[in-house]
């Protein structure tokens, strides 16, 4: 008697989808996990752009920390002037001039003593800004931070390291955020490395920027 043989019992195929991105067939109830696992890595590259980011942010705040240290301590400090010598009027001779004519005279010796001292002190008010680099201003956020930058019109901030007020040197302007005069003096150092300011034009003594702001800078 020959055998007879049984064929097995077809198997159930469950319908199946294309993911449209990279060709595979997959079932509908992974159709949800695969979309999960993709929002996921999303998130994941997003949070390393972030902390990318913030990482380019602190290096960038340290450097100018560091230039400004360095600019500090290669300034010497402008040693206090002594005052003047007092100018003592001569004694008049009661015999030779009358008291009018001794108020006169004293009162041009007066006046010399005061043109001397106005002349002695011009020279040091030239020297007083460089000596006043680490003033800062007050915690409120007042007049030097008050205002907005003229390359991005953000409001500046003391909150903030990259919205904080700076100034150029030699010529005093102050219209820049920290952000756009790095990034300004960044793109003309590698351009053609003669950095000029963006206001005027002029060329600055050294590629770097203060963010202490001191007395007499261009604020407008």
């Amino acid at each position: 008697m020959a055998s007879v043989s049984i064929p097995p019992p077809p198997l159930e195929m469950e319908p199946l989808e294309m993911d449209g991105d990279d060709g595979w067939m997959v079932h509908p109830e992974d159709w949800q996990g695969l979309r999960a696992e993709r929002r996921r890595r999303q998130r994941a590259a997003q949070e390393r752009r972030r902390r990318q980011l913030a990482a380019q942010k602190r290096w960038r705040r340290q450097r100018a920390e560091e230039e400004e240290r360095q600019l500090m301590q290669a300034t010497p400090p402008t040693p206090p002037s002594s005052p003047p010598p007092r100018v003592t009027p001569p004694p008049t001779r009661q015999e030779n001039c009358s008291p009018k004519q001794g108020k006169l005279k004293t009162m041009k010796l007066h006046r010399r003593r005061d043109e001397k001292v106005a002349a002695a002190a011009k020279p040091q008010s030239k020297s007083l800004p460089r000596s006043w680099w680490p003033w800062r201003t007050d915690a409120d956020g007042s007049a030097p931070h008050a205002g907005e930058c003229g390359i991005c019109f953000e409001a500046f901030s003391l909150n903030d390291d990259d919205r904080r007020r700076v100034v150029f040197f030699p010529c005093m302007h102050a219209k820049q955020c920290l952000n756009c005069a790095m990034s300004h003096v960044e793109a003309q150092s590698a351009s053609s490395g003669d950095v000029k300011c963006p206001w005027c034009n002029a060329q600055l003594c050294m590629p770097h920027v203060v963010v202490n702001v001191p007395p007499g800078a261009i604020w407008m």
